[in-house]
């Protein structure tokens, strides 16, 4: 490309048929100003004034555009592209995963491979000192024969396996069906199902779902639970319905002896409905039975200090306790 220069300005030779704004007419073609590079950026392009640029700051990768470049920009913080969209490529590769690998599984088998405490994943039952044929992480993802079965989400650490009832952020429930590392992007971890999850793809990021956890009712009132971990004694689930609250252990109870007026929390067991027939506790004291009984077919409705529900109702609830205790 031809090059001139006049009163110490130098010009460039163009391929334009068209007047250029502060340009020169020289040999029958358009001379345009040299323009002074400002900087050239990561995917080598030149960046000159009144240019716009796309920088990723190091210490969060945080995407900031330059527009109407004006000056010669240089900093080790900040790391230039040309485009948006290689900027982001840039932060999607490079940004912290958001996930840990837990286990795999076999495709054709139950055998699962759990991590060890030195990030390896052995043969055996889960130990995290055990170090029996173990492989590490990346030959397992190269293995076609494994697939991830669990893995931990690092913000919240929350942990989700094949087979888990999840919630997406637009309220569908799934079943997690499959894991999968995105190729675009090393950091992000998508769930796959076996029916549509957002619109008409069965596919979900890690950070958009949600443990699904089913509500509860007694009386039409939602019940809330609480895990209490104890030192020496088995660990207890307390159980809060319109105010009051007990153990699963008393629901135990009620559930074997709903003839009987046991209590949960400060209230107790008034009355159930057997057969469509009401019978009340206070005017049945003579009634004597010791066989445990668990009535979901026979019993329908209990009272319990001053709310009624279903008994089978209770029933979910004392299993949903029994599933928090595993």
């Amino acid at each position: 490309m031809n090059k001139i220069t006049i009163n110490n300005q130098e010009f460039e030779e163009t391929t334009s048929s068209h007047p250029i704004a502060d340009g020169v007419w020289y040999q029958h073609k358009w001379y345009a100003p040299k323009k002074e590079v400002l900087f050239v950026t990561e995917d080598g392009v030149n960046i000159y004034k009144g240019d716009t640029s796309y920088g990723v700051r190091k210490r969060d990768l945080k995407m900031i555009s330059m527009t109407h470049c004006d000056t010669v920009y240089v900093s080790d913080n900040f790391i230039e592209f040309s485009t948006k969209e290689l900027a982001q490529e840039y932060i999607d590769k490079h940004k912290p995963k958001e996930w840990e690998i837990l286990s795999f599984k076999g495709k054709y088998s139950t055998f699962i491979r759990y991590k060890n405490k030195y990030n390896m994943f052995p043969h055996g039952e889960y130990n995290l000192e055990n170090r029996d044929n173990e492989f590490s992480e990346k030959e397992l993802l190269n293995d076609s024969w494994y697939s991830i079965y669990s893995v931990k989400r690092l913000f919240d650490g929350e942990i989700f396996s094949i087979g888990d009832k999840c919630i997406a952020k637009n309220g569908m429930i799934f079943t997690i069906d499959e894991f999968k590392i995105e190729e675009s992007s090393n950091s992000t971890m998508t769930l796959y199902a076996k029916y549509p999850i957002c619109g008409d793809y069965n596919n979900v990021c890690l950070s958009y779902i949600n443990k699904y956890v089913p509500k509860f009712t007694f009386g039409k009132h939602e019940c809330n639970f609480v895990l209490v971990k104890h030192h020496f004694l088995p660990n207890t689930v307390e159980v809060t319905c319109k105010g009051e609250t007990g153990t699963h252990l008393q629901i135990e109870e009620i559930l074997k002896n709903y003839f009987r007026p046991c209590k949960f929390g400060n209230v107790e067991v008034k009355s159930f409905t057997y057969k469509n027939v009401m019978i009340n506790l206070n005017n049945i004291a003579t009634i004597k039975v010791t066989d445990y009984a668990y009535d979901i077919n026979n019993v329908d409705e209990i009272t319990i200090g001053c709310l009624t529900g279903k008994y089978k109702e209770l029933v979910n609830i004392y299993n949903h306790c029994l599933t928090l205790l595993k």
